[in-house]
Order: structure tokens, then C-alpha cells, then sequence
């Protein structure tokens, strides 16, 4: 049973948020000054 852990999908749009907050410079988010 591994409820805690994340499915596949999900885990992907979880990759995606934490990409999205950790690239300073990515396409869809301004740079941070």
C-alpha cells in the first residue's frame, strides 16, 4: 500500500510545479530580480 506515495500523473505535474518554481528563468515565469 503506498498511499503516500504520488501516482505517475500526478507526480508529473508535481515535477512540472517544483520546475516551475526552481528555474529562475523559465519560459512561462518571469526572471527573478
Amino acid at each position: 500500500m503506498r498511499n503516500r506515495e504520488i501516482p505517475p500523473l500526478k507526480a508529473s505535474e508535481i515535477e512540472h510545479d517544483l520546475h516551475r518554481f526552481t528555474s529562475p528563468n523559465h519560459h512561462y515565469e518571469p526572471p527573478k530580480n
